[in-house]
C-alpha cells in the first residue's frame, strides 16, 4: 500500500497491490487505485486483467531462424533456450502479474512472455516483461515495454 499522486492531478491516491495467489507457474497480483470523491467517499479503480492478459500478448511475437528461437516484443528480443521445442504460435502472458511503484511515484507492471510446448501442455515461460503503467481518470494504459532474458 502506498499514497502517491499517480495521475499528476495534485491529489494523492491510495495505491494498493493485492496478492491473489501463487503456485506452480502462477503468481498473480491486482492493482487498485482508490480516489477520494468530492463528497468524501472513495472510488476503487482496478487495473483490468485483460490489459495484461489479453491486450499485451498481441504485441508478442516469436521466430525461429538458423536453429535458434527468439521471443520478440517491439524492437527487443531474447533467445529462447527452453527444450523441448516450443510452439511459436499464439504467445501468451501466462499467469504471472506483479505491480510496483518506481521511486518517483510511477507504477510498473512485471509479467512474462510464454509460449506453449509442441504437445500443447502448460505454458513455457521464456522471458520476463515489464511496462510503465499510466493512470488517469480511472483509465489504465501500458507503455515503455521491455523484454528480459531469464539468463541475465
Amino acid at each position: 500500500m502506498d499514497c502517491s499522486d499517480v495521475d499528476d492531478d495534485g491529489e494523492k491516491e491510495l495505491v494498493i497491490v493485492c496478492h491473489l495467489g501463487s503456485g506452480t507457474g502462477v503468481s498473480k497480483e491486482e492493482l487498485h487505485i482508490l480516489e477520494k470523491n468530492p463528497d468524501g467517499t472513495l472510488t476503487d479503480h482496478a487495473f483490468p486483467e485483460n490489459l495484461w492478459h489479453t491486450q499485451l500478448p498481441t504485441l508478442f511475437h516469436a521466430a525461429r531462424t538458423q536453429g535458434r528461437t527468439f521471443a520478440l516484443l517491439g524492437r527487443e528480443l531474447v533467445e529462447v533456450k527452453k527444450e523441448p521445442v516450443v510452439n511459436l504460435e499464439a504467445p501468451t502472458s501466462g499467469a504471472i502479474a506483479h505491480f510496483s511503484m518506481y521511486e518517483w511515484g510511477g507504477l510498473r507492471f512485471q509479467g512474462v512472455f510464454a509460449l506453449r510446448y509442441e504437445n500443447g501442455e502448460l505454458p513455457c515461460y521464456v522471458a520476463e516483461t515489464s511496462a510503465e503503467i499510466l493512470y488517469e481518470n480511472g483509465m489504465f494504459t501500458l507503455q515503455d515495454f521491455h523484454l528480459y532474458s531469464y539468463d541475465q
